[in-house]
């Protein structure tokens, strides 16, 4: 019986060191766990701030004035949205990146002359802004 007192206590040490291993590794996952969805929300919250200050910007700044001329203010995006764009592009959802992408390709088709006959530059680019602040509003959409 001598050896039941030290099996007893052996066992009970391991017994409290796996209860205490296995407590660690669940507390770590969950910590990471929520380490992970505080970053997601960061990052959401960051790339609606973008949404947001894209929106506004539209809505003070005359970049479409339908029946008016060209009705497409070129000069304006430059200047004022897409800064605000490509300063956080990163954080912009892929639909909305390719969007941005497509003007800018379009752009420089046009500076380049490449455009076709059929190509209108300033219809064309109008209508890629519109879908551009379609897609951002499909991003709140979904967000909600």
């Amino acid at each position: 019986m001598d050896w039941v007192t030290p099996v007893i206590s052996g066992s009970a040490g391991i017994i409290g060191a796996s209860v205490g291993l296995f407590s660690n590794l669940i507390s770590s996952r969950s910590q990471r766990k929520l380490n992970e969805t505080d970053r997601l929300q960061r990052v959401r919250d960051a790339k609606f701030i973008v949404y947001n200050q894209v929106l506004d910007l539209n809505g003070r700044e005359p970049i479409l004035e339908p029946g008016k001329g060209r009705g497409w203010r070129a000069e304006l995006y430059l200047r004022h949205v897409r800064p605000v764009l490509f300063k956080n592009y990163h954080l912009l959802g892929a639909k909305v990146r390719r969007q941005v992408r497509t003007i800018d390709i379009h752009r420089q088709r046009k500076r380049w002359g490449l455009l076709t006959e059929e190509d209108d530059p300033d219809s064309l680019e109008y209508m890629y802004y519109l879908k551009l602040m379609e897609l951002i509003e499909e991003e709140y959409q979904s967000f909600t």
